[in-house]
């Protein structure tokens, strides 16, 4: 396999009860799992000293550092998602000025809807059938009155 863009994705089905199956196509390397969708919220943020909590907060970007991670989505909800263009085979990374080829292990940076908020959280979300470690998340916050 060159890529991820080669991969093939077999649809559901019920394992049998022997626990082996056949593939209807040859593969050299193959990813076995159950279908779930990964979900990650922050808690909610607070800067320390002035204290930030019953305030509201605005967050305008995210910076998210990944190892081996594509087709990520991000948002101030679970419902209101945007993709993260900088982890999308064939798009030109913004912390990297290269273009995606495959897994991104580095930082991909997405602007978010801003809206304000009490809590300041936002939520990211794994929607396709490909892995992602995150490792840090690295907000661009305002803080309102």
């Amino acid at each position: 396999m060159t890529g991820l863009a080669d991969g093939v994705v077999i649809p559901p089905f019920t394992m049998p009860v022997s626990g082996s199956f056949s593939l209807s196509t040859p593969a050299s390397l193959v990813t076995i799992g159950l279908a779930f969708t990964p979900q990650l919220q922050t808690l909610p943020i607070e800067t320390g000293e002035p204290t930030t909590q019953g305030k509201q907060k605005k967050i305008s970007s995210v910076v998210v550092r990944c190892v081996d991670a594509l087709g990520l989505s991000i948002g101030s909800s679970f419902s209101n998602q945007i993709t993260m263009q900088d982890l999308v085979i064939g798009n030109v990374g913004s912390m990297t000025n290269t273009i995606v080829t495959d897994l991104v292990t580095g930082d991909a940076m997405t602007y978010v809807d801003s809206l304000w908020a009490s809590q300041g959280q936002f939520c990211i979300q794994q929607s396709l059938p490909l892995p992602a470690t995150i490792t840090g998340v690295i907000p661009r916050l305002t803080v309102g009155g």
